[in-house]
């Protein structure tokens, strides 16, 4: 699963349950680690690797810029590679 599936996974569940959808804005790890434990055996998320989960609102809208790979290893990053991120 790559990473935009991954992040429309996690959105349309916190639609559909609002238990989730708390714990996953308190404690956006935990529920990483449990939603790719399901898909993946054996992915982890790195413990240098924070997680900030963000709920738009009707007046509040966010914008990611992601980063560059070229800016982080002087070349641009495979498929691969952006998958381990």
């Amino acid at each position: 699963m790559k990473r935009q599936q991954f992040q429309d996974h996690l959105a349309n569940k916190a639609w559909a349950d609002p238990a989730f959808k708390e714990r996953l804005l308190k404690n956006p790890r935990a529920v990483f680690s449990e939603e790719l434990s399901k898909i993946s055996e054996g992915v982890a998320i790195p413990d240098h690797v924070q997680i900030e989960v963000l709920e738009e609102k009707p007046n509040r809208i966010y914008l990611v810029v992601p980063i560059n790979p070229a800016d982080v290893t002087g070349k641009v990053m495979t498929e691969a590679d952006l998958q381990q991120v």
